[in-house]
């Protein structure tokens, strides 16, 4: 159990492994696999990471509106390590589903895949091969509070409107094996 007032980063626990240990495997509908090792991993993290924080504030809602992937998984990780709300959508969402979540969780900066569809709304897009190719000072992973909400899942609203269900920088020790 995490101590109750010490700050930490859910990302930067869940990228504490050693630099060669494997962090990520993709493994898509044809092709071959894509596999990350914890540095790698942690690179693109960290490059997406100084991108959100020039474009947003503390503790603001992140949408990321990518396909299945390494880039998902890294914007992902990014938000959190910047201190921010990562807020994950499936990329079967249209647009008009796409604009309400961010209306609803507030959000006003997003990573984008520009092929799938994205609403028309006034909102920072930051595109994951663009940060990647900007050079800056290295990122930190920016410490919280174990209460402070790390990401914001929507359910899918089968049943009504889609919910917000928020968890915190903690929820990584209770997913730990």
């Amino acid at each position: 159990k995490p101590p109750s007032q010490k700050k930490m980063n859910l990302a930067q626990v869940s990228l504490s492994a050693p630099p060669d240990c494997p962090a990520l495997v993709i493994i898509p509908a044809h092709g071959q696999p894509v596999r990350l090792n914890a540095a790698e991993l942690k690179n693109r993290v960290v490059s997406l990471a100084r991108a959100i924080s020039s474009a947003s504030r503390p503790l603001s809602p992140v949408l990321i509106r990518l396909s299945h992937g390494v880039d998902f998984a890294a914007a992902f990780l990014a938000a959190i390590a910047a201190g921010r709300i990562s807020v994950p959508l499936s990329p079967m969402l249209t647009a008009a589903e796409v604009e309400w979540i961010a209306h609803n969780s507030q959000a006003d900066t997003a990573i984008v895949d520009r092929s799938l569809p994205f609403p028309d709304v006034k909102m920072q897009c930051i595109e994951p091969a663009e940060a990647h190719n900007a050079a800056a000072a290295p990122a930190e992973f920016m410490q919280m509070q174990p209460e402070d909400p790390a990401f914001l899942v929507y359910t899918s609203g089968t049943s009504g409107v889609p919910r917000g269900v928020l968890h915190p920088h903690r929820s990584i020790f209770g997913r730990r094996p």
